[in-house]
């Protein structure tokens, strides 16, 4: 399944249990209509970490809990590595590259060889302490 997918599956999913709708999220979020309904029909080629965390946060969960999914597990994940170059993990590791586009963490992250779950766990990823613009 690709990365699109099964995000989208996920916010679906969490939206129907919660009983919240598309235009909550997009208010609790402040995210446009347009960008939320490309990412919930999987038409978003490019996730934005940033868009990603707010969602996440917009539903109450932490980004380990959210990940915490076999929707996610690598074994089943189609990633597109064509455009991925491994010299951006070096350039991550020596903090001299930002990362902002999901495909290329969710490839860093398996390269680790650890879940996204476990990547998440951790207290930078704090919604009290991020800046989500």
């Amino acid at each position: 399944m690709k990365l699109e997918k099964a995000f989208a599956l996920k916010i679906k999913k969490i939206l129907k249990a919660k009983k919240i709708t598309q235009t909550n999220l997009e208010e609790k979020t402040g995210l446009s209509h347009r960008t939320i309904n490309n990412i919930l029909n999987c038409q978003s080629k490019n996730l934005n970490l940033v868009n990603i965390a707010k969602i996440i946060k917009a539903l109450d969960m932490t980004m380990s809990e959210f990940f915490n999914c076999s929707l996610f597990d690598f074994k089943y994940l189609e990633l597109d590595e064509t455009n991925f170059n491994y010299n951006d993990l070096l350039n991550v590791l020596n903090l001299e590259y930002k990362i902002t586009n999901f495909m290329d963490l969710a490839l860093i992250i398996k390269s680790l060889g650890i879940s996204m779950a476990e990547f998440f766990d951790n207290e930078i990823f704090d919604f009290n302490k991020l800046n989500l613009g």
